[in-house]
């Protein structure tokens, strides 16, 4: 009986004890991107009028590493890059010549994976750009 007690006592003050922070979607993606990630491969898709033209998925022999810090930029061997979350979480926009944004579809606890599309209208025929790219820990 004793030790049930000090154990309901010591969950008690656990749960009192801890300072509760309210975390918005984008607070929790960037703090979660932040650190070193591993890029083993990437999907590069073209389709014209729904059809696929060109469907291409390269395979590093050795992961590329990048890094996403917490002031906010994107490091790839020497190039600095920085980023934006949206305020939702589900979208990542890079500082770049002309502006990219991709989605961030999921994140998983060792890994996620960002997607861009671009849609191009030529005349009649459309065109599709997509470009998956996902990052491990």
């Amino acid at each position: 009986m004793y030790k049930l007690r000090y154990f309901l006592l010591c969950v008690v003050l656990l749960g009192f004890g801890c300072k509760r922070e309210k975390l918005d979607d984008q607070q929790f993606v960037q703090k979660y991107l932040t650190g070193k990630w591993s890029t083993p491969f990437y999907v590069k898709i073209d389709l014209k009028n729904g059809d696929t033209v060109k469907k291409d998925t390269v395979k590093f022999k050795s992961a590329d590493t990048v890094f996403f810090t917490s002031s906010q930029k994107f490091v790839k061997h020497n190039d600095s890059i920085g980023f934006q979350i949206d305020a939702a979480g589900e979208n990542i926009a890079f500082m770049t010549n002309p502006d990219s944004t991709w989605y961030i579809p999921y994140v998983r606890s060792t890994y996620f994976k960002l997607i861009y599309s671009r849609k191009v209208v030529s005349g009649t025929d459309t065109f599709y750009y997509k470009i998956e790219q996902q990052f491990n820990k």
